[in-house]
């Protein structure tokens, strides 16, 4: 981030400054640490226990804080992003009948994550389209700024049906900087199958 605003606690609660308001710094880059002085040991013939908490967490960032008054604060930063890859099975010529069934399996080029389900099997008895999903396919920061291209085939041997050629997905991973991820889809030709 470029800046991060802490908060002094007393005992767990806002430390106050002799005029009442809550005791805050702001750390930038140019320093990254604060130091606050004046302030009371004890409070009630008690000794003060003081902290920090950090204000506005930057999305995206986690913080943690090790250490009391003279505290270290960690943000990590971390993202993460989804897509669900979902299929459509159309008959031409005649509707789904007992028995039929289709089996479509992904894989994918380059180490790409992948789905939930790598094979999908549907059964439909009727109509004329039946859907499938693979499920999600979940991205992290080790994949922002590669492309991985998703190939969907399609196995059965129904006679007289003809199984679709393969489809391919292609998707680029983008880090939108705010703890997600973009995970932009271009299909070739059809993304299903």
């Amino acid at each position: 981030p470029d800046f991060i605003t802490v908060a002094l606690l007393a005992d767990g609660q806002s430390a106050k400054d002799s005029e009442g308001n809550d005791i805050t710094v702001t750390l930038t880059p140019d320093t990254w640490s604060a130091e606050v002085g004046n302030l009371p040991a004890k409070k009630n013939g008690n000794t003060i226990a003081y902290s920090w908490d950090e204000v506005n967490v930057p999305a995206g960032y986690t913080s943690v804080i090790s250490g009391d008054a003279n505290a270290t604060i960690t943000n990590t930063y971390g993202a993460t992003g989804s897509m669900t890859l979902n299929g459509t099975k159309h008959m031409s010529g005649r509707p789904f009948v007992d028995g039929d069934s289709y089996t479509f399996t992904v894989s994918a080029t380059n180490g790409a994550p992948l789905p939930e389900n790598q094979s999908v099997t549907i059964t439909p008895t009727s109509g004329t389209d039946a859907t499938f999903s693979f499920g999600a396919i979940n991205y992290t920061l080790a994949n922002v700024g590669k492309t991985y291209t998703y190939t969907v085939t399609e196995t059965g041997n129904r006679a007289g049906v003809t199984n679709d050629t393969p489809k391919t997905v292609t998707v680029t991973i983008a880090d939108n900087g705010n703890g997600t991820l973009s995970v932009v889809r271009a299909a070739s030709g059809s993304d299903s199958s």
